[in-house]
């Protein structure tokens, strides 16, 4: 009758409200869920943004050594071939002068060994005060 009618239509409403109730808590919880998200991926791509940078730097930073180290390459060779040059024109002295010296020990009767190989052979002490 009305009365169960009335109390039929109070526990719908009151269902209804509790329905409503559980779907603003689901609905509060998602959107903390997606906050919480949605500041995890701007965190994330900030890190990947930093990283990115770093990166960046980095790699000018390689480019930069490896231009250096060519650079000091260069010089090293170049020093290298001008120290060889050198060293070739010491071992031509060093040849006139062993001739030289050949030439005396001969006419004066000494032993006279055959000249080294310049930077190969031992050399052997001679007395060149002489000349």
């Amino acid at each position: 009758t009305n009365q169960q009618k009335e109390r039929a239509i109070l526990e719908d409403i009151s269902k209804v409200r509790s329905e409503i109730a559980g779907y603003e808590s689901d609905l509060s919880s998602a959107q903390k869920m997606e906050s919480q998200t949605k500041l995890r991926v701007e965190t994330i791509e900030h890190e990947i943004v930093m990283e990115r940078k770093r990166h960046e730097e980095t790699l000018a930073n390689l480019k930069i050594k490896s231009q250096e180290v060519e650079r000091s390459k260069a010089t090293t060779i170049e020093s290298i071939q001008e120290k060889k040059a050198l060293v070739e024109g010491k071992k031509a002295q060093l040849s006139k002068v062993w001739n030289q010296c050949y030439k005396i020990r001969k006419a004066e009767g000494h032993y006279t060994p055959e000249e080294p190989q310049w930077g190969v052979d031992q050399v052997p002490s001679l007395d060149v005060s002489r000349i």
